[in-house]
């Protein structure tokens, strides 16, 4: 099996290190310095792969980020999602190049935990817990297993239901006719 190849690692001279997320061998940029906005190279042994630090901006991107939870990443092996998110990358300014992305890893790797938990922003209204039951949905939609919440129409007319069946029951218990042993009262 051939050895794994070193990847820039990408995050907030010289040396190597290990991905904060997913363990894959980094090396830090030995030009330190880096105007990127996005994917900037990390100037210290810390952060994350590329491939995670994708998966870290696309989290933090909303809509998108709810999309891609509910395909559990799958989204991203599409080519025309691949070269709109790296065109808006681009706009923002990256030390990546496209090629060094490997998308697939990335969905491979899509259910491995971050080191910092997504937080509410003013670009991202959606939590982790909220990531997570969007996945859980994508995973009932695949599995034919998913059920449109109720509207709250359909609610109250199930619980009246409810209460009408239950105080029919109750009715017809009370008002039982009593069997023979008890008519007069023996």
């Amino acid at each position: 099996m051939a050895k794994p190849q070193k990847q820039l690692m990408f995050a907030a001279v010289g040396g190597e290190c290990a991905c904060g997320r997913c363990g894959a061998p980094c090396k830090v940029n030995p030009v330190p310095g880096s105007k990127a906005k996005w994917l900037k190279a990390a100037d210290k042994p810390k952060g994350l792969c590329i491939n995670c630090a994708v998966h870290d901006h696309v989290r933090r991107l909303y809509p998108t980020n709810l999309i891609l939870a509910q395909s559990a990443g799958r989204t991203l092996l599409d080519p025309g999602a691949q070269r709109l998110f790296w065109d808006l990358a681009v706009m923002h300014g990256v030390d990546a190049k496209f090629e060094d992305v490997d998308w697939g890893a990335i969905v491979a790797k899509w259910d491995l935990p971050f080191p910092s938990k997504l937080r509410r922003s003013a670009q991202n209204p959606v939590t982790e817990e909220e990531l997570a039951m969007a996945r859980l949905e994508g995973e009932q939609r695949r599995a034919g297993t998913y059920k449109e919440p109720m509207t709250e129409e359909e609610y109250q007319a199930q619980r009246q239901a409810a209460i009408d069946e239950f105080l029919g029951v109750m009715h017809k218990e009370s008002h039982a006719d009593p069997s023979p042993d008890h008519r007069d009262g023996g």
